[in-house]
This record gives C-alpha cells, structure tokens and sequence, in this order.
C-alpha cells in the first residue's frame, strides 16, 4: 500500500513539473532585475536582447523591458515632473504603431495600449505599459501570437498590476 501511495505521489509530481515546464499549468513566478520585479507564469527565461534594458520569453509570451532615465530623455523634453501620458505620447510619436488608444487602468498604476504587427508573415499581439520610477520612465511591452490574444490580454494586464519599478 505504501509503494503504491509513492508511486502515485511520484506520478503527480512528474506530471505537475511537465506541465509547469512546457506552460500547461501557470504558476506564478515572481523575475526582477536591473530595478523591475514582476509576477508573471512559470518558465519566463531571461535572454540577452540589445535594445532591451531587460528581456524574457518563454515559448508563447515576451516582455521587454525598456528603462529610460529622465536624464536621457531631456532632449526630449521630458524629465522627473513629466506625466505617464507625456511619457506615453512621446512613445507615441517616435514608433510607427499606427491608430491606437491608450488606456488606463482602474488602480491607475500605469498607462498602456495595445496593437498588432505583422514580422515575418506572423501575426503578433502587443501590449505596452508605462510606469514612471524615481529616476526614469519604463516602457514594458508583453507580446504574444495574435491568434492566442484573448488568452493573453487578461494575463498581461494582470501581470503588468504585479510591477514594481526603482
């Protein structure tokens, strides 16, 4: 009885470590580097991405993360009194993202907006969110397929209330 009971305990706990690997089960997870933290689902990796202050991917989501402090964006006219939907517009006027609508949230903890792009004959879904810091502005751009964007759209807001920037 007891082999049996071991057995089966170990067959559970083989099947929940598959599933939380390949993202069948999303199990928070709590990433942080270069001043961000943030709850996301299990299996975010971090990789190497040059115009990223910080980058994760697992095989169906991304976040990247852009850090600019207000010092850089002086010449943008921009620094430490600047709003989010100056920052937002800004962001806005220097990317071709086209029509889109930015949005905030009900905690008002950040501004984002969403769009779609097409690289590569593959369709993307995207959603943007700023937050402003003690020093800089923070640009956080989650980005899934778009055939997978009602799944996505939900987690990435959820998981964009959990940041926390320096």
């Amino acid at each position: 009885m007891k082999k049996a009971i071991r057995f089966i305990m170990l067959c559970m706990l083989a099947a929940i470590i598959i599933l939380s690997s390949c993202g069948c089960i999303n199990i928070p997870k709590t990433y942080s580097g270069e001043g961000i933290t943030i709850t996301m689902g299990s299996g975010f990796k971090e990789k190497a991405e040059a115009s990223s202050t910080i980058y994760w991917e697992r095989s169906d989501a991304m976040l990247k993360v852009i850090k600019e402090t207000f010092s850089m964006l002086a010449t943008a006219g921009l620094n430490r009194y600047s709003s989010l939907l100056e920052y937002m517009e800004a962001v806005l006027n220097n990317n071709d993202y086209g029509s889109v609508a930015v949005q905030r949230t009900e905690s008002d903890k950040f501004l984002y907006m969403t769009y779609e792009y097409t690289v590569n004959n593959v369709s993307y879904f995207y959603l943007s969110a700023v937050y402003k810091g003690t020093d800089a502005f923070w640009l956080c751009t989650f980005a899934s397929l778009s055939s997978e964007k009602e799944k996505f759209e939900p987690k990435f807001l959820a998981w964009a209330e959990t940041v926390t920037v320096a």
